[in-house]
């Protein structure tokens, strides 16, 4: 008898087959009170007994017709997703695939099943797709700051692969700080993300958490650490900075400063070895006093440039670990007096689009920097899906833009130059952090 209350004609989900045991659930308590207390009462004729069983009866039909309601909605999407596969002419797996994984689906395939989408009307319920698939589709990606011009054309990049593989990301601005990165790593821990792209040589995750021969859902890009635990996307930076140092001692420069980045970078100690590579290649010999720190900033190159200027043997050329500093370089030494390139040479690194548009244009090294984040995104989700088992260690392509920033070693005595300069400018009148852009 009870059949008569289940449809058989579709299939139940699974906030349908749980209402669905709760209404029997109800209907046996009932029922069990019913039979229980009404022997005990003094009005337990056979009639009432019947009657309080058919109360119980009439309130489990309630119940089940709501969820019948329930259920005819499901038959109704289920009916509409089948409209979509029919019109599109694939499967109703297929529509299924290019709604939640339309990276698995071919473009002309996806291009059909969306046509049929739009013209059908059908609304696939992403909340629950999420919640069957146990996936957020949302990636997490640490940035040590979101004010480097460099990391903004990645996060770029990131942000466009991942549109397409239906993706989002959550950006987080860590400024290097361990404890927030660990704060976003437990988002991925406890399922509010999928995964996570680092951008400093950091692990955010703890090591407890970490499986022997297992990956952990995460990429570490740009600047990156040697290990097997994750796949990286890293330039060579050692072979860019031997390449641009080589390029200013082919000019004639024999005295070159090196603008570092900060000392606790990855990228720093690779571009410093790759300075130091190509003065050995040279056969000159390394001097640390042409070292000077900084910190990727406009405000790094700018005090650079004053402690160069104020040397007795200053260089003919300086090669800067980024273009912030470069840019930062160059403003002070014009400040004082010094043409680019025909007092000293100022050379960069990464290519930004400020680097083409100040004066004069800036010779430096070129990154792919969007190219990273889509690979970083790429590697990403195949780890998720199970497609890599192994770390693989991308290496991206570099290329050495010569712009209007270098030229040929001066061919006045350095003295000279000095001497002109400290003649026409006052130095000590330039500020720190002051924008001469």
């Amino acid at each position: 008898m009870l059949s008569t209350y289940f449809p058989t004609t579709y299939e139940f989900s699974e906030l349908n087959r749980l209402f669905n045991l709760q209404a029997c659930i109800f209907f046996v308590l009932h029922l069990k009170i019913t039979l229980d207390f009404l022997p005990g009462m003094g009005n337990a004729t056979e009639q009432n007994v019947m009657r309080y069983i058919s109360l119980s009866f009439l309130l489990f039909e309630e119940i089940l017709t709501t969820a019948g309601a329930q259920a005819e909605t499901e038959k109704q999407k289920m009916s509409n997703i089948r409209e979509v596969a029919d019109m599109a002419g694939v499967s109703v797996a297929t529509v299924s695939r290019a709604l939640q994984h339309p990276e698995r689906v071919s473009p002309k395939t996806r291009d059909k099943v969306m046509t049929a989408v739009k013209e059908v009307g059908y609304k696939p319920n992403l909340m629950a797709v999420k919640f069957r698939s146990g996936k957020t589709h949302n990636l997490v990606v640490l940035v040590p700051t979101i004010a480097t011009v460099f990391f903004a054309r990645v996060i770029s990049g990131m942000q466009e692969a991942a549109a397409e593989l239906g993706y989002a990301l959550l950006l987080g601005n860590t400024l290097g700080r361990d404890d927030i990165e660990a704060g976003y790593a437990k988002m991925v821990q406890t399922s509010q993300a999928d995964g996570l792209i680092q951008l400093r040589a950091k692990n955010p995750f703890d090591h407890e958490d970490i499986e022997h021969g297992v990956l952990l859902p995460m990429v570490n890009a740009c600047e990156v650490l040697d290990s097997s635990l994750f796949p990286t996307v890293v330039l060579d930076n050692r072979a860019a900075a031997r390449a641009m140092t080589s390029h200013l001692l082919s000019l004639g420069h024999t005295r070159i400063a090196l603008i570092k980045g900060p000392a606790e970078s990855p990228l720093t100690r690779d571009r410093l070895s790759g300075y130091r590579d190509a003065l050995e290649n040279a056969g000159l010999e390394f001097d640390p006093h042409l070292l000077f720190p900084g910190d990727f900033t406009l405000q790094a190159g700018l005090a650079a440039s004053q402690r160069i200027l104020a040397l007795d043997d200053r260089p003919t050329a300086v090669f800067c670990e980024n273009d912030e500093t470069a840019i930062g370089a160059v403003q002070g030494f014009k400040a004082a007096g010094l043409s680019i390139p025909d007092d000293i040479s100022v050379a960069g690194f990464d290519n930004i689009d400020f680097a083409a548009y100040c004066d004069p244009p800036l010779t430096t090294i070129a990154q792919p920097a969007e190219a990273f984040g889509r690979t970083a995104v790429n590697l990403l989700i195949d780890v998720l899906e199970g497609k890599i088992k192994k770390a693989p260690r991308v290496i991206m392509p570099f290329e050495l833009v010569l712009r209007k920033s270098t030229g040929k070693a001066p061919s006045a005595p350095i003295q000279a130059i000095q001497a002109r300069c400290e003649s026409s400018v006052d130095t000590t009148q330039i500020k720190s952090g002051e924008n001469h852009v």
